[in-house]
């Protein structure tokens, strides 16, 4: 082989390897691209408050929000609107409630020897919200009307207590305040950071006591007496 075509077959060589350089780079530098892209959009599809916002608009927000919703929700496919459901459960949820609920509150808790009846029913959302609410506990209206919705007749009957004068079960509700007369709520003895109403003497989910009682007890009078010292 000349000197002349050695030369050309190695400037040829080196060309082919510069193009072989070019056509990596290019490529790997687009499939690093593609990466990035696909993670963006990615990240865009499974931003769900982009749409639904409002469902984390209250003052009390549901921790399980935070952890994001495909936590509850991992059935369903955002990539399209409407969006489809992949598996045979209402909204795509990765269980049906109440089992739903118990995957982070304790199942033990809800099980007791007496048990409230929507808790029996599983029917959770009847009386919370599963996203945000306005009201504490996730509450789907105001602490006592919760209640009162099923309970109404205790605002007319005696006193729990017979021989008290007055009509109606002691709800607390609010009372006048002494310096400023303004109706503020009356504060629960026991649980000084929540209100006095129905769950100061009742659990609303179940009890090992007879009437969902939060204490044991022979007569109403022992259960006043956790507040009102002899």
């Amino acid at each position: 082989m000349s000197d002349k075509v050695g030369s050309e077959y190695g400037e040829g060589m080196k060309m082919n390897r510069t193009k072989i350089k070019v056509v990596d780079v290019i490529f790997f530098s687009g499939m690093l691209l593609l990466s990035f892209f696909s993670i963006a959009v990615a990240s865009e599809e499974s931003n769900c408050l982009i749409c639904h916002e409002q469902l984390t608009k209250g003052k009390s927000v549901h921790a399980a929000v935070q952890m994001g919703c495909p936590t509850c929700h991992p059935a369903i496919d955002a990539k399209d609107i409407p969006h489809k459901v992949t598996n045979k459960i209402s909204k795509g949820l990765s269980a049906e409630v109440p089992d739903l609920c118990f995957t982070c509150h304790s199942k033990a808790e809800f099980s007791k020897k007496n048990t409230h009846m929507p808790v029996a029913g599983g029917m959770c959302l009847s009386c919370h919200r599963p996203h945000a609410s306005d009201q504490p506990f996730l509450l789907v209206k105001g602490i006592y009307d919760v209640c009162l919705d099923c309970h109404a007749e205790v605002k007319k009957q005696p006193h729990v207590v017979a021989g008290l004068p007055g009509k109606g079960h002691p709800l607390g509700r609010t009372i006048k305040d002494a310096k400023t007369g303004e109706q503020k709520a009356l504060m629960d003895p026991l649980r000084p950071d929540k209100p006095f109403y129905c769950a100061s003497c009742h659990n609303p989910h179940a009890s090992d006591n007879r009437r969902l009682l939060r204490f044991e007890s022979a007569s109403a009078f022992d259960i006043c007496s956790h507040c009102h010292k002899k």
